[in-house]
């Protein structure tokens, strides 16, 4: 079972729920507590069904008081399956340097300007250490939404004239009238689109070198 090991503001910033109980604070990181909270999936692994008596897991050889039961998290899902423990308490049993990973909640319309300054506010002597994975803005994902439902529309009307098209030609007895050329160049035609596209990503991937080709998934 993963043990993770988190600043109180954690639970905040990934819109944690709880089942019961409560998390651990600042003053339990600071004073190095041996105390955890744990996801849903954990108590029936850890054998807990509830946590009013104030049930303790052992960590090693040291002892941890459960104070919570996390039901939910909007992100990192992975915590609803840990152990879950204060970083100054990480600090002082394990020796823990500092955190690999970084959650930020942000206001909407901020996610590219935070994202920018991350690294330089983390890492100001190297910021290219620093990995920043941010969200679409909503408004971006609003748009290609939206552009793609006019396409599907657009595409839902082509369709309906066609069928409508067809109709009358029934009911009028129309007989089609087809060159007897089109059977024979349509599908050469479509192979020869799809040399067109598949050739040209081809010869640009042979001049790049291994790595270049899979770092621009070429």
């Amino acid at each position: 079972m993963p043990i993770k090991a988190v600043s109180p503001g954690l639970f905040r910033a990934v819109r944690a729920e709880l089942a019961s109980g409560r998390y651990f604070d600042a003053g339990h990181s600071d004073r190095g507590d041996h105390v955890v909270v744990i996801g849903k999936a954990a108590p029936g692994r850890l054998n807990l069904a509830r946590i009013d008596q104030l049930p303790a897991i052992y960590i090693g050889e040291k002892l941890y008081t459960v104070i919570g039961i996390i039901e939910s998290v909007a992100r990192q899902p992975e915590l609803i399956s840990s152990v879950i423990i204060p970083e100054g308490t990480a600090r002082n049993e394990f020796r823990l340097a500092g955190p690999t990973l970084v959650e930020v909640e942000t206001r909407i319309g901020a996610t590219a300007l935070i994202a920018g300054q991350i690294p330089l506010a983390l890492s100001p002597n190297d910021p290219q250490r620093v990995t920043v994975a941010a969200p679409p803005e909503p408004k971006l994902v609003k748009d290609g939404v939206q552009n793609d439902l006019d396409s599907l529309f657009l595409i839902l009307g082509g369709v309906s004239l066609l069928v409508g098209a067809i109709g009358i030609a029934l009911t009028r007895q129309w007989t089609a009238v087809i060159d007897p050329t089109i059977p024979i160049l349509a599908p050469l035609l479509g192979a020869l689109v799809g040399l067109i596209a598949g050739l040209y990503p081809s010869l640009r991937a042979a001049r790049l070198e291994p790595v270049d080709a899979l770092r621009s998934g070429t």
